[in-house]
Formats: structure tokens, C-alpha cells, sequence
């Protein structure tokens, strides 16, 4: 059984200064050490992993990393180098390391083009429609694993999926229910995953085709070859297989929902909106899950507040309430 070690820290030597900044928390006169040893992922971390039995890190950047940084283009660049950086270390050792990619929620459109980025180097595989459908709805893998042709609308006014059913894995064997929270939802599709889809349409009935008569016509949208659906475990392994292949940070399936929300939220979707499109039980529950970006929001909301009521309000009539 292999040993895999999550989020284990570093730090590049642009952003250690922030862990400096803010080591009065802790031990400040322990930041020098701490400092070498995130910065390190050979010298003295791979013979640790060895002592200790550790197969993999999952390498995650240090706190607070690029959110500490005010200027959106400094931090906008700043995850470009981070991501970069781990792509280099995991194509050196691709059997002991993975990562977690930054994103610069500074700026919620340069955060879009690192995921953006996977989306690209994915084109080619033959199931890049079920990433883009991933990251651009926010599914969970069951509720994709169980999306049926019937459950899309793409020739509407309204671009559209229902969301019906889900199909899971217990102990491997494939359960198919009503999706989680037991709601059924509507979510709107966008021009260019439209366009996706049908493209993705059409090569399915190519492959059904060339398949000949022995191909299923199970009707979900995301099938192997023979027309079957995807299993479940089939659909996070081949995620893997294609973010090994990008040669990018390491990306995890469900990441990509999480990906939606805080992009979104950071972009001033509104959370009603979002607590819906993720199928949360409640705004409340989604407030608790994404907390983390709402305080660059709060700021923004601040602002916007000040500008449109005290905004060339200075010389007006006081109001007596």
C-alpha cells in the first residue's frame, strides 16, 4: 500500500517573505529554519519521505503564499511562477510528488486562465468534453457519471442541464440515486460548453458507427467507446492520467467544483446563485465552505458602498434621520 503525505508545505524563495511577515504569530526566531527546509524539495526532503515511508507529497504552498499580496498583478504573476515551479519539480520526480495549483484570487479572470490553462492542454483527449463540462458546471462526479442526453437542452434559448441522478461507487459497485441532498437542479449552460457537447454528440454517434452493432445506446452523455457509461472510478482516473499528461500542477477532479465557486464568488457572483449551481442545501452551508474569499469582497463591497452614497456627497445637505 502506498503512503501519501497532503499538503505538505513549501515556499518559493519570492513569497517566503510573507511567511516572515507574519511569523510573530508563532516562533518568528524559527522562520530562517522553517524557511530553508520549505524551500528545499530534494536535499533533505526526498531522503526524509524515504526515512519515514512516504511514497508521495502532495505539495501545497505555504500560508498565507500569493493571498498575502494586495496588488492583483504582482500575485497574478506570482502564481504563475508557483505553478511553473511545481511543474518543473513533478516532471523532475513524477513518482513522488504532486501539487496543488495556486490561483490569484486577486484577480478572479487571471485565477480562470491558470484553470484555463489545464482546459487547453486537454483538447486532445477524448474525453476533454467531461472536463469542460466539469469545470464550467460545477457537477460532482456522480451527478456527471449520470447525466443523461435526455437531461440536456442545448438547442433552447436557455442552454440548460438537469441534474436527476447520480451514480456512485460503493466498494466499486455503481449505485444510481437522486443526486445529493435528494434535489433535483437546473443549471444553465454557457455558449462555448454548448458548442462542446454537440461537438461531443456528434463523435459518439461516429463512434456508434464504427463500433458496429454490438455498441449500447445507454444514453448518457459520457460513455466509453462501446457506449457504456463511465464508471465513477473510471472518470477520476483518467482526470489524473490527463493532469500528469498537462505537465501542470497537479489538479483533482472535485478541485474543479471547488475551482467554480471560489472563482465565481471572488468574480461577485451572487452566493444564492452559486449555492444553487453547487446544489448546497443552503446559501448558509456555502458561506461556511468559501469564507475564505469573502474578505477581499467585503473590502470591494466597501468601496463600491462609499462610492455611490459619499462619492461627490461631501458638500451636500446633511440628512436628519
Amino acid at each position: 500500500m502506498r503512503k501519501i503525505a497532503l499538503e505538505e508545505h513549501f515556499v518559493t524563495p519570492e513569497l517566503a517573505k510573507y511567511g516572515a511577515s507574519t511569523s510573530t504569530v508563532a516562533q518568528p526566531h524559527l522562520w530562517a529554519e522553517a524557511s530553508r527546509r520549505l524551500l528545499d524539495f530534494t536535499a533533505e526532503r526526498l531522503p526524509e519521505m524515504d526515512r519515514f515511508g512516504l511514497d508521495v507529497q502532495v505539495l501545497s504552498l505555504n500560508s498565507p503564499g500569493i493571498q498575502a499580496e494586495p496588488e492583483a498583478a504582482v500575485a497574478v504573476r506570482a502564481a504563475l511562477a508557483v505553478n511553473d515551479l511545481l511543474a518543473s519539480v513533478i516532471g523532475d520526480h513524477p513518482d513522488r510528488f504532486r501539487g496543488f495549483a495556486a490561483l490569484p484570487m486577486q484577480d478572479p479572470s487571471a485565477a480562470a486562465d491558470e484553470l484555463g490553462r489545464f482546459l487547453t492542454s486537454t483538447r486532445h483527449d477524448r474525453l476533454h468534453p467531461l472536463w469542460v463540462t466539469a469545470a464550467t458546471t460545477a457537477l460532482r462526479r456522480g451527478e456527471l457519471a449520470g447525466l443523461k442526453w435526455a437531461d440536456l437542452d442545448l438547442d433552447g434559448r436557455a442552454a440548460a442541464l438537469s441534474v436527476r441522478r447520480s451514480r456512485t461507487q460503493v466498494r466499486y459497485e455503481v449505485h444510481e440515486d437522486a443526486p445529493k441532498n435528494a434535489k433535483a437542479r437546473v443549471v444553465a449552460l454557457d455558449a462555448a460548453t454548448v458548442e462542446v457537447l454537440k461537438a461531443w454528440h456528434q463523435r459518439q454517434r461516429e463512434e456508434r458507427m464504427a463500433f458496429g452493432p454490438g455498441r449500447v445506446d445507454s444514453g448518457y452523455v459520457f460513455t466509453r467507446e462501446d457506449g457504456t457509461p463511465l464508471h465513477p472510478a473510471a472518470i477520476t482516473n483518467g482526470f489524473d492520467r490527463a493532469v500528469r499528461r498537462s505537465g501542470l500542477p497537479q489538479l483533482h477532479l472535485h478541485g474543479l467544483r471547488h475551482s467554480w465557486a471560489t472563482i465565481s464568488l471572488a468574480a461577485g457572483t451572487n452566493v444564492k446563485v452559486v449555492q444553487e449551481r453547487l446544489g448546497h442545501h443552503s446559501p448558509a452551508f456555502t458561506l461556511s465552505v468559501y469564507a475564505h474569499v469573502l474578505p477581499g469582497m467585503q473590502a470591494e463591497a466597501a468601496e463600491a458602498f462609499a462610492g455611490l452614497v459619499l462619492g461627490g456627497q461631501q458638500s451636500a445637505r446633511p440628512v436628519t434621520l
